[in-house]
């Protein structure tokens, strides 16, 4: 450090300056004039490292892009410290060192910047405030500055960022596309009140420039004088279409490869400069002055900057040194206070106490200086300041120029700076960006990498094949339930079906046969005496007559034949067409059990066989029940003594009036020698067509009712027969097959997911090696530096 070479006790410096210095005085890794890592070292361990870092930014992109959920799994604060790796990448891929002055509005960076340089360079003035960028580097040679201008497209993107500005600082989105007429008469009165209305002002400007000017497609460089520079940057008009301004000056204290950057106010009016600060801030500086207003200190634009500064940053207090400026216009009672405030402001944003922090007044530090060596300053401007400076020389320094100078503690920011600069800033800018990319991504990642690396090999190895297992019997177990279910659903929809119209179903059958025997009853010849007759004594060669009420008999024999042979037929064409439809649906439930089972036929066989069988038992059942009912009519019918129904209390209607019919021309019925022609039984016919008129279809409209009411229960009962035999089967031979399907299909999955986990296992494994090797050579580097630094 200067102040050691020059024989100065720490114990005479500012106490923020000696604790730094004690510190590195203290260090193992400190001895005065031992630390210098050169140009060429510094470069190819900067170049190393740079390499290194990049690689591990490429491991975080790749992974990225090829495993996105494994990234959305990572912490969102973890992710965004991810992002201070291409500050890192940006700091590294500059030949150059950048130290920038930074600050608020009218923090006087300008001309601090000038009483850091001991001379009168950047031009002073209380309505320009930096409005350019002001890059400096030492020159041996002849001392000039270069001047860089906007390209037109660069010019067309500035307007669209003060559209933006609009925007954001009214809150009103449609700002940003507005016609530029429309912009101005909607923006103006909103600016009555002082918002925006510098904005406004230098915006209407940048329009009448813009409009005047003849912009080059690309950008021009023009090199100039230091005195026509500043006439340049005065000039505010043309100051917003400078992208940057070089100074190249005789300065033999700052090393060949750093530039010091006086960097455009916080909040200016020109939104390109505004985010050229900030990104010099987050990006491209090595080092920070911090420049702030002592009577103001920390407002909420340098409170932002204190965050990005801090953020991910290792070595804050190495890198940032704390200016406060305008220090003599605080009381003794505030600048006590402004102290405690600043070191509570240091501690709330946790920087380390080793920081450097100077109390200043910047314009006093220059004026002092230019004083001591007799330089009379030409500019009008600091003419009037240092008219004022000698005016209050004598009361404040008790009249010496070298008082001035040291209490302005320009000389203790100029050796803790330029020690900085020359001892200790290349291996701090390496040691920093590889603690920041260990800190901010590499350990993370590592961290992240490895546990859900271990995980998905547990899951390969262990828990995958448990959870496959799993998955294969819940599956099975959801799609047979979902199955049975359906089947179910089917059968109960039938059922009700049935329920419902049941008594709708042989309604046309039954009319029909009803027609058919009341026409037979009426005129047929089965109701006809004299045809019975004739066919009963054909039918038997010995017999001459016939026997008592036998012509009765036979008559209602006859229609009960052809009542029971009608209805059979009705019942069993209705019950066949239920059943079809039943078998039908079934038939399309069944067949969706085999797409579960890759259509293996088996699946349906016993199944097919159980509901073929019952068609033809519930068939079976049905002719019993007719023919069940068809025999207690006939029991109904068959004669009985007058005294048999005496016993039972009393006899039935057509039993009565066929008796009545019997009695008809029986006498003569037994006379061989009487001739039996057809108008002898024409009484008897009638007879027996009024009894079974009146009361044979009686008994009729009662049998059907019967066979309705047995024989859809019979049904109803069968499909819960059929239902319990199906789902029986249905437990057995589909649920062992559906098993083996579902297992088939499960096991695609996870193989496939296997496969996934194990292929993202590797390049996880390749991930950490890359990263584990990007620290190594980081490590490496950064070893080699210091052993060339104290040999």
């Amino acid at each position: 450090m200067e102040a050691a070479k020059k024989g100065l006790s720490h114990r005479s410096l500012p106490v923020w300056t000696r604790t730094k210095y004690s510190q590195l005085l203290a260090s193992n890794s400190f001895e005065p004039g031992t630390l210098q890592l050169n140009p060429t070292s510094y470069k190819a361990a900067r170049e190393t490292i740079l390499q290194s870092i990049e690689s591990a930014n490429e491991v975080v992109q790749n992974l990225r892009i090829k495993d996105g959920a494994f990234f959305s799994e990572i912490p969102s604060e973890a992710q965004r410290r991810f992002v201070h790796i291409e500050r890192e990448i940006t700091r590294l891929r500059q030949p150059n060192l950048t130290v920038a002055f930074v600050g608020g509005f009218s923090a006087g960076k300008s001309s601090l910047v000038n009483a850091f340089l001991g001379r009168y360079l950047l031009p002073e003035s209380t309505e320009v405030t930096t409005a350019v960028p002001t890059f400096i580097r030492s020159t041996g040679e002849k001392e000039f500055a270069r001047l860089s201008y906007l390209s037109k497209a660069e010019v067309e993107t500035l307007e669209e960022l003060y559209r933006e500005s609009f925007a954001n600082k009214f809150k009103q989105p449609e700002l940003a596309n507005m016609p530029t007429q429309e912009l101005l008469e909607q923006v103006r009165p909103q600016t009555s009140e002082g918002k925006g209305k510098n904005l406004l002002q230098y915006f209407e400007v940048f329009l009448e420039e813009k409009k005047r000017r003849d912009l080059p497609d690309r950008g021009l460089t023009k090199d100039c004088s230091l005195e026509e520079m500043a006439i340049h940057v005065r000039d505010e008009k043309e100051a917003m279409f400078l992208d940057r301004v070089e100074v190249f000056v005789n300065a033999p204290d700052i090393p060949s490869d750093v530039q010091l950057v006086d960097l455009p106010g916080i909040s200016v009016p020109n939104p390109r400069h505004e985010r050229l600060t900030y990104r010099f801030v987050t990006q491209d500086a090595h080092a920070l002055i911090f420049v702030l207003r002592s009577t103001q200190l920390f407002n909420q634009d340098e409170l932002d900057i204190l965050e990005r500064i801090r953020s991910g940053e290792s070595s804050i207090s190495d890198k940032t040194f704390w200016v406060l400026n305008r220090w003599d216009a605080l009381s003794e009672q505030q600048q006590a206070e402004t102290l405690i405030g600043f070191q509570e402001r240091m501690k709330e944003y946790s920087i380390p106490d080793s920081y450097v922090m100077v109390k200043t007044n910047a314009l006093h530090g220059l004026l002092s200086q230019l004083a001591i060596r007799g330089v009379q300053p030409n500019d009008a401007k600091l003419k009037t300041h240092q008219q004022e400076y000698e005016k209050e020389l004598p009361h404040r320094y008790g009249g010496d120029h070298r008082t001035a100078f040291k209490e302005s503690e320009i000389d203790d920011l100029q050796r803790e700076v330029l020690d900085y600069l020359n001892n200790r800033i290349r291996s701090t800018t390496l040691r920093s960006a590889v603690d920041n990319s260990q800190q901010n991504l590499v350990q993370p990642l590592l961290h992240h990498l490895s546990q859900k690396k271990r995980h998905d090999e547990q899951l390969v190895h262990g828990a995958l094949e448990n959870e496959q297992a799993a998955d294969t019997r819940t599956r099975t177990e959801m799609r047979y339930e979902s199955r049975k279910s359906e089947l179910m659903k089917c059968f109960k929809s039938l059922r009700d079906g049935i329920a419902v119209s049941r008594g709708e179903q042989f309604a046309d059958g039954e009319d029909h046969i009803s027609i058919q025997l009341r026409a037979e009853i009426d005129s047929g010849n089965s109701t006809d005496a004299y045809e019975v007759y004739k066919s009963i004594i054909a039918d038997n060669r010995l017999r001459t007559f016939p026997y008592y009420f036998e012509i009765e008999m036979k008559v209602v024999d006859g229609l009960n034949s052809v009542l029971k042979s009608e209805f059979q037929k009705l019942v069993r064409q209705h019950v066949s067409d239920a059943l079809e439809n039943l078998t039908n649906v079934i038939r399309d439930e069944l067949e969706k059990l085999k797409s579960d089972v890759n259509f293996d036929a088996a699946v349906t066989q016993g199944l097919g066989q159980v509901l073929a069988g019952s068609r033809d038992m519930v068939l079976n059942k049905v002719d019993g029940i007719v023919e069940q009912k068809a025999g207690q009519l006939d029991s109904l019918l068959v004669y009985k003594s007058k005294g048999f129904f005496a016993f039972f209390g009393g006899g039935n209607e057509i039993i009565d009036g066929l008796e009545g019919a019997a009695r008809m021309f029986a006498t003569e019925l037994k006379d061989v020698r009487q001739e039996i022609k057809p108008e002898h039984m024409e009484e008897k016919t009638k007879k027996i067509r009024e009894t079974l008129s009146t009361h044979y279809m009686q008994h009729v409209e009662t049998f059907g009712e019967d066979v309705r009411n047995s024989v859809w229960p019979i049904v109803i009962n069968e499909m819960h027969d059929l239902e319990k035999k199906l789902l029986g089967e249905l437990s057995r031979e589909y649920r062992t097959l559906l098993e083996k399907s579902v297992q088939g299909e499960v096991e695609i999955e996870y193989g496939s997911r296997r496969g996934e986990l194990e292929a993202r296992s590797k390049r996880f494994r390749q991930a950490i090696e890359t990263l584990q090797e990007s620290t190594s050579t980081m490590q490496q580097a950064l070893s080699q530096t210091k052993a060339e630094t104290t040999a």
